[in-house]
């Protein structure tokens, strides 16, 4: 027996403590349900239930979104089937308003029946919306939009036939029955007819040897297949131009076939002051060197109108490719289109490879334009002193620098009412509508708008890559830009801002500060009208689903008794059909998508019970075992507590 250390009480008061806190923590388990309640407890597992709970809450945030995502698809859908209910009774009404029974009173009364659905129609498709989100309705960037796109693809889609603007028909003076008569009909008559392959072949032997034709007009009164000729002779040279005019009256020239390592290739190979229209060429596959395309491959103060082709033009070497036109000096192409593939090496354009001083307007491009060097644009691969009106380019356009949408390098432009729609890769540049804008006077750019989708290695510009003065790298007043937009953030619609100095062939830039906030104040941000639903947890595409609801049709002018009235609804309403389809599977992926949400919060909230929550029936019995613990320990506490008291009763007996 001591009297200054009790042991005993001190291992009893360890045991009370260990209880009492082993108490404590089967209480907070008890009223809070987790086993794991701080890090202290299990720094493993409580991490990691930690990250379960994370992803937990954002699954269920996932889970929101995806039946929001269900809710927009649905409303898009019931938007759809009740413009179907709508489009279906006006096929009904053109079925009963072609019969002949009916006098004029009973079709006026069909006709405003007619009028008021399509205005219903038309209601409907402007009114369908979700928490304030357009879902059929082409979302429009700015007022203007819906004018640039009408303007530059109107003629386009409004044709008559494959041309784009009417044809006036002009009769000949003489049609050229045999080869042998063109050289006479051409010595003695205006307007001279050709009808076959090898009669369009002579003539480029005729032009090619000096007659320019000048003041003659030669038209095809007839299609013409240059299948027979294995390696068609351009009409015109370096030396020998054709300097009349050209009318196809509305014919197509098919299977044109050029493999010619010289320049200067195309149905006609130079021109000037000359007049081409009204042909279609098809099937075209042009080999070429320099200055070539598959209508012309040099043009010279000459007019391109209403012409079309269709094929393949390819140049490994030299430069001026254009599926149109290769090289354009004061000339001008309208109403024309290019649907083929051109692949050259540089200044390479779905229209016209280069043009000086020459325009462009009311025209399109839907091609795939390729360089394996560089300067290579959608409609035209390099511009200088010109301007592009009413025009537009889709496709890929695809080189090694210097790409763009429209463009590759504009010099001293005039652009207005123009839009791309391009898909745009440059190794070392790339942009939506102009891979560079340079000028020493006055660059004009009004009403553009870039769809693109830009990829590069290096710098790119969702509008154009950079802004490069040739005269003073310190103002750039005289670069004018209204009414632009382009898909993107603002901070990339310019790529930088250069100053350009040096001789041909040997320039440099200097990139420079500038404020280009004036500029940016009229590049607008387009909305192409796609929806991206985040249905996951991660950043990739795995957790998002992208889909369009824009829906595209055309009810004007619909008169009952037309005959065009059955192919404009049935029109509509297998656009409809088919965005209702489209919607149909986005809701499918939709479901599930919900359906494996669902199953990763289950499975994630029983990994998360296993880990963090308590056993209740164990954490019970153990709350009342530390609980006999701690009054057991209270009271042998109190029984070592007076083992110093019997030392006393020793010393007082002694002292007795």
């Amino acid at each position: 027996m001591k009297i200054n250390t009790n042991l005993q009480s001190l291992i009893v008061q360890q045991n009370l403590t260990r209880s009492s806190n082993a108490l404590s923590q089967t209480l907070e388990r008890l009223s809070s349900g987790y086993k794991i309640n701080h890090s202290s407890d299990n720094a493993a597992n409580y991490s990691i239930a930690s990250n379960y709970s994370a992803k937990l809450s954002s699954l269920s945030m996932a889970s929101d979104n995806t039946a929001m995502g269900m809710d927009m698809v649905g409303t898009a859908q019931e938007s759809i089937s009740l413009m179907q209910e709508k489009g279906e009774r006006l096929h009904a009404l053109i079925t009963q308003a072609r019969n002949g029974t009916y006098g004029s009173t009973s079709l006026l009364a069909m006709q405003q029946e007619a009028n008021a659905i399509v205005n219903e129609i038309n209601r409907l498709y402007k009114t369908a919306e979700y928490n304030g989100v357009k879902l059929l309705e082409q979302p429009v960037v700015a007022d203007w939009e819906e004018e640039v796109r009408e303007n530059a693809g109107k003629k386009a889609e409004n044709a008559p036939g494959k041309f784009l603007a009417e044809i006036t028909k002009v009769t000949p003076d003489v049609i050229v029955e045999s080869p042998d008569d063109l050289a006479d009909a051409i010595e003695n008559n205006t307007i001279i007819g050709i009808k076959d392959a090898n009669t369009l072949q002579l003539l480029a032997t005729i032009v090619n040897d000096g007659n320019d034709c000048s003041g003659k007009t030669i038209i095809l009164t007839e299609d013409i297949d240059l299948s027979s000729i294995n390696n068609w002779t351009a009409i015109g040279t370096s030396d020998n131009k054709f300097n009349g005019t050209f009318d196809g009256q509305g014919h197509v020239i098919k299977n044109l076939n050029i493999n010619n390592t010289n320049s200067y290739q195309g149905l006609f190979g130079n021109i000037a002051n000359s007049d081409i229209k009204n042909v279609g060429i098809e099937n075209a596959n042009v080999i070429a060197a320099s200055t070539s395309g598959i209508l012309v491959g040099s043009s010279s103060k000459e007019k391109i109108t209403n012409c079309y082709v269709t094929g393949n033009i390819t140049s490994l070497r030299g430069t001026y490719q254009g599926g149109l036109v290769g090289s354009m000096s004061s000339s001008s192409v309208s109403d024309c289109f290019v649907e083929c593939d051109v692949a050259g090496r540089y200044h390479v354009g779905g229209i016209a490879g280069i043009m000086s001083a020459s325009s462009i307007s009311n025209s399109y491009s839907k091609s795939n334009v390729s360089s394996n060097y560089g300067a290579v644009g959608g409609l035209v691969g390099w511009l200088s002193g010109s301007s592009l009106t009413n025009s537009y380019a889709e496709g890929n356009v695809t080189g090694e620098s210097s790409a763009g949408g429209l463009a590759s390098q504009a010099f001293n432009v005039t652009a207005k009412n123009c839009y791309s729609n391009c898909n745009v890769n440059g190794k070392t540049g790339a942009s939506g509508i102009f891979n560079s804008i340079r000028c020493d006077k006055t660059v004009n750019i009004e009403n553009i708008i870039s769809y693109s989708t830009v990829n590069s290695d290096t710098t790119k510009g969702n509008f154009v890559k950079y802004i490069a003065n040739t005269k003073d790298g310190e103002n750039f007043y005289n670069v004018n830009l209204k009414n632009c937009a382009a898909k993107g953030e603002k901070d990339e619609f310019i790529g930088m801002v250069c100053k350009w100095e040096g001789t041909a062939g040997n320039y440099t830039t200097t990139v420079i500060e500038y404020d280009t906030s004036e500029w940016l104040s009229n590049i607008a941000s387009v909305k192409d009208g796609k929806m991206n639903l985040q249905v996951g947890i991660y950043g990739n595409n795995n957790s998002s689903i992208t889909f369009d609801t824009v829906l595209k049709y055309d009810l004007k002018n619909l008169i009952l008794t037309s005959d065009d009235a059955y192919d404009m609804v049935n029109t509509f309403l297998n656009t409809l059909s088919e965005k209702a389809t489209a919607l149909g599977a986005v809701s499918n992926k939709l479901e599930s998508a919900m359906e494996s949400i669902n199953v990763d919060i289950e499975n994630l909230t029983s990994a998360r019970s296993t880990i963090k929550d308590a056993d209740i029936a164990k954490v019970s019995s153990e709350y009342i075992r530390q609980q006999i613990l701690q009054q057991a320990s209270s009271t042998l506490l109190a029984t070592a507590n007076q083992t110093p008291a019997l030392a006393l009763q020793l010393l007082g007996g002694i002292r007795q």
